[in-house]
């Protein structure tokens, strides 16, 4: 019992350090949303559109369909970072939130409504980087 507390406290940050930023895709955030909702993550994917409100981020590894689509809201800094780098591939970071992800269901076991207009599913902080086209070589950190 020693020895897992041991461990676990080699895992954990120490004190005033924070736990580095998970790099995922759209498909594993869409897959670990709920239980990421409310930390903050990077993601990964291709700058689709950018709408007065809102902004979506296609999975970059697989554009046929289903697609996985992250939609996220409006954000001064990071919309006009977005506008140059539509249809690039980039590495945006963000806060999870608990809303509009589809097949989600309330505690109750009902599915939640769906959401249509703007929906957002991430708080977008900042793009962190646009990355190079060819698959190869750059993760995105």
């Amino acid at each position: 019992m020693i020895a897992a507390v041991a461990l676990l406290s080699l895992a954990a940050p120490a004190p005033g350090v924070s736990a580095p930023v998970p790099l995922l895709t759209v498909p594993d955030l869409a897959q670990r949303h709920g239980a990421l909702t409310g930390r903050t993550v990077r993601v990964r994917g291709r700058l689709a559109e950018c709408q007065p409100l809102s902004c979506g981020l296609l999975d970059d590894e697989r554009l046929a369909a289903p697609i996985a689509w992250l939609s996220f809201e409006y954000a001064p800094a990071v919309d006009a970072a977005a506008h140059g780098a539509i249809g690039r591939r980039v590495v945006v970071e963000g806060i999870v939130l608990a809303h509009c992800w589809p097949g989600d269901r309330e505690a109750s076991g009902r599915p939640r409504p769906p959401c249509f207009d703007r929906a957002t599913q991430f708080r977008p902080l900042r793009i962190v980087r646009v990355l190079p086209d060819s698959a190869g070589g750059e993760d995105g950190r």
